[in-house]
């Protein structure tokens, strides 16, 4: 299997989006921001069942410098900064809530980062008491209120009080076991640790827990990568994703820093193939591109019943909410509207406070909400069927809908990737590992 997988990624193009989004986030446009976020949130508080609420909230900060990041972050000591954050996270908080009637529900919660595990206890607790004044948080068993955690910054009784302020999904950013890729890309942090913090969540409630790994940095092999793969399946986290290195020294400035030492791409290449292996006949499933998940996991549940969803945090459970997005960089959707807030700290501080956050964003037309649908499709089911969506969209017949895609759809074919019938496109086993490059097909800004 794994020299046929090698084969397989050895032909693929990797350079395509991941399509958390469609149209993806390089389309956003200037001249779109509060007057089309307004009419957006207008028209969806207007629908008969309007959904409940999907809640995103990027803590930029950080305590130290992991090379190999590519995410919208600020290294910082100044202990001031957080509290100047969360007046600034406020005003936004608030200046949105008044917006969505009352009583949808924020149903779904997610800090990410940079590190919001910089935030001490009660300034977290304070974020979230900001956000329940703003919104009203669903505080039921069907939640799903995740947090970033970096596993240096939690000990047993900081696992207590993350799990008694309602959190009960936990990603943990681990990378690699191994010393010296540790030591490499500046993030050291023993497997001993990282089982006292699994422990201690575990210990906490009834809670879930993400893995994410990385393969391409210096010093990784196929021998030790595997051995990281070992000691995670000892810790059996309900989730794994297991992402590509993307070195781009010349956008993220970290990146430079990191050692030459890095494996070629055939040993990358191998290096996921193992890993791959190794976590399927350990008993996890094989989610989309490169997620893994325990079988009683909701994520392989909603991949095989075709409820698997996909936004700007990757893959998640809970399709069809409106996403409102505050920190810096955060982008939302509501309606057919993207919106994005400003990147850089020091801005988007000031213009939270004036009620103004967007720097960019994208109104969908009907083609964008068609195409869209159909790669949510292609990356969540592995299956589409154009007739029918051609059908629910517009007037036009598939075949003629869809003819300049007819040629790149029967390379993909002959390739083995994916299974024609008439208007029923299906990824083959082998062409699960390539929905990005079947989902690019469709992309009418590629």
């Amino acid at each position: 299997m794994a020299v046929d997988l090698v084969d397989l990624m050895r032909g693929l193009d990797d350079r395509v989006p991941r399509y958390t989004s469609y149209p993806t986030a390089d389309r956003f446009e200037a001249n779109v921001g509060v007057r089309e976020y307004l009419a957006a949130v207008r028209e969806s508080n207007s629908l008969p069942l309007p959904p409940p609420l999907s809640l995103y909230v990027h803590v930029p900060f950080c305590h130290s410098l992991c090379y190999f990041c590519g995410c919208n972050k600020m290294v910082t000591r100044n202990l001031k900064k957080p509290g100047e954050y969360l007046e600034a996270l406020g005003a936004e908080l608030r200046w949105h809530g008044r917006l969505f009637d009352h009583d949808r529900k924020v149903d779904q919660l997610h800090l990410g980062g940079g590190t919001p595990t910089f935030l001490t206890d009660l300034q977290l607790q304070k974020l979230l008491r900001i956000a329940g004044e703003a919104f009203e948080l669903d505080y039921g068993r069907e939640r799903e209120f995740s947090i970033e955690i970096d596993p240096r910054t939690v000990d047993a009784v900081r696992a207590r009080n993350l799990v008694g302020m309602g959190f009960n999904r936990f990603s943990l950013g681990i990378q690699d076991f191994d010393p010296d890729v540790q030591a490499s890309v500046n993030r050291v942090q023993s497997f001993g640790d990282i089982e006292a913090v699994v422990a201690s969540l575990r210990a906490s409630g009834d809670v879930a827990i993400s893995f994410d790994l990385i393969y391409g940095l210096p010093h990784q092999n196929r021998e030790s990568f595997g051995r990281t793969i070992e000691r995670t399946i000892e810790l059996l986290p309900d989730r794994i994703a297991v992402y590509r290195y993307a070195h781009l020294p010349q956008r993220f400035k970290s990146q430079r820093l990191l050692e030459s030492d890095r494996p070629e791409l055939e040993e990358r290449l191998e290096m996921f193939a193992k890993a791959r292996r190794m976590l399927l006949e350990a008993g996890y499933e094989a989610i989309g591109l490169d997620h893994f998940a325990r079988p009683e996991d909701e994520l392989a549940r909603a991949w095989k019943d075709g409820s698997l969803h996909r936004n700007f945090q990757g893959y998640s459970t809970r399709g069809g909410r409106d996403l409102i997005a505050a920190g810096p960089s955060a982008m939302g959707f509501v309606g057919h509207c993207f919106v994005q807030n400003e990147p850089r700290y020091a801005d988007w501080k000031d213009r939270a406070l004036e009620g103004d956050s967007f720097v960019r964003g994208f109104v969908m037309n009907t083609d964008d909400r068609m195409r869209a649908r159909l790669i949510q499709d292609i990356m969540c089911r592995g299956r589409v069927n154009l007739e029918k969506l051609a059908e629910r969209y517009t007037s036009t017949e598939w075949k003629d809908l869809f003819d300049p895609e007819n040629g790149d759809l029967h390379a993909l074919e002959s390739k083995g990737l994916i299974q024609l019938d008439g208007p029923s496109l299906v990824a083959t086993p082998e062409g699960i590992l390539a929905l990005r490059q079947i989902a690019k097909t469709f992309d009418r800004y590629l």
